[in-house]
């Protein structure tokens, strides 16, 4: 029995047939495809030339190797980074200042409107950091300090509950 026969009363509607046909299912998925395809170029397109809102950000831990990367790309995208590390001396700390000395110069070479600030600072200090979050108003904070090195771990284990 035909599909339209059973379900207009005995009508024959030929669209109808067609309709229900295997061809259709896969053209109508084909054109939701594009049609959804084509909504989300345009939202990406639009979302593109909506002003980006500066986000007002805290990275501890700015001259590790992780904070330091994370920086950058913070930077380049507009947004306002304050950065702070006690730069100890369980690394090389002159590889930390090369870290900063790096967004330094990323900073001047790409003539970003908004700078790293960087303070020297423990996040273990309670009242320097209260007062920074009292002073700032972060949108964003982003906790990369750590004590590093297994070993030291065993023998201060306090140090790395005060870098926490």
């Amino acid at each position: 029995m035909p599909p339209h026969s059973s379900l207009w009363g005995g009508l024959k509607i030929p669209i109808l047939s067609y309709l229900l046909t295997p061809y259709f299912a896969l053209s109508f998925c084909k054109i939701f495809f594009v049609l959804i395809l084509s909504f989300l170029c345009l939202s990406a397109y639009f979302v593109s030339k909506i002003k980006r809102v500066c986000v007002k950000t805290l990275v501890t831990g700015a001259a590790g190797f992780i904070g330091h990367g994370l920086i950058k790309s913070l930077l380049l995208k507009g947004d306002e980074v304050i950065g702070i590390d006690n730069l100890n001396d369980y690394y090389d700390p002159t590889l930390k200042q090369a870290r900063l000395k790096d967004i330094h110069d990323f900073q001047t070479a790409q003539k970003l409107k908004n700078p790293l600030r960087f303070i020297r600072m423990d996040i273990a200090d309670k009242d320097s950091m209260s007062a920074l979050f009292s002073k700032e108003k972060f949108d964003v904070v982003i906790n990369l300090a750590a004590q590093a090195g297994v070993r030291f771990s065993i023998e201060n284990p306090q140090a790395y509950i005060d870098s926490k």
